[in-house]
């Protein structure tokens, strides 16, 4: 049993996210000041095992995938919105 698997509510998970919106914003904007013209972004949350799961009965608090997804599709968007490469 995963407690959540639905990230269909992303006004709920901006405010943590937005600090790491905001390394990679600075991150992009470093990169494209050195003339890269290609990054790679990879949101990932480590090895198995790395999720957080709840005391005494291990069950996962989140589905990873879906996490990792809407966090790839997050950034996807913002970074196509973003002066980087203008």
């Amino acid at each position: 049993m995963i407690v959540s698997s639905s990230f269909s509510q992303e006004h709920c998970h901006v405010p943590f996210a937005a600090p790491s919106f905001r390394w990679w914003d600075a991150i992009l904007s470093a990169q494209a000041a050195r003339g890269v013209a290609l990054v790679t972004v990879e949101p990932e949350h480590g090895t198995d095992g790395y999720q957080h799961r709840l005391p005494f009965t291990e069950v996962e608090t989140a589905d990873i995938w879906a996490v990792n997804s809407w966090l790839r599709e997050r950034q996807a968007s913002r970074m196509s919105k973003q002066p980087y490469w203008a």
